[in-house]
């Protein structure tokens, strides 16, 4: 058995369907926070080697969102700064709308936090969103 890593949190942000599994555990869609000495190297291996994950260590600024060993809770985006992790899976959110359909993006051109919302599994907020928009603008106009 692997040793076990730091005692700090990690975050977990899932882009897959609730129930998704991997590393032998069951994530919800959007953040999860899981104890890091639950976890060996080889879990959060094959946590960061999945690419429907974003993984993060160390303490989340809400300390009541840790979960007893092996299970998970998925949390509200709040209207929190866009941690890193976030801006990604809000990324790929975006990248999956549909320019044309009216239910994806407004009439000014932005993605629908709804549409973001039901993709991430999480409540987006506009402050949210107009921050992820600006980035992926950024990343697109880039490449």
């Amino acid at each position: 058995m692997a040793q076990d890593i730091s005692e700090d949190s990690i975050l977990i942000i899932s882009s897959a369907h609730p129930g998704y599994r991997r590393a032998g555990l069951a994530l919800d869609s959007g953040t999860n926070v899981i104890a890091a000495h639950h976890l060996t190297d080889a879990q959060l291996a094959m946590l960061e080697a999945d690419p429907r994950l974003v993984v993060a260590a160390g303490e989340t600024e809400n300390p009541a969102a840790k979960t007893d060993p092996g299970g998970s809770a998925a949390q509200p985006l709040g209207d929190s700064p866009l941690p890193d992790p976030l801006a990604v899976l809000l990324g790929d959110a975006i990248a999956q709308l549909d320019p044309q359909n009216p239910d994806h993006f407004t009439s000014g051109g932005k993605p629908q936090v709804d549409a973001l919302s039901d993709i991430t599994g999480q409540p987006v907020s506009a402050a949210q969103r107009d921050a992820a928009w600006m980035a992926y603008q950024t990343q697109q106009a880039q490449e």
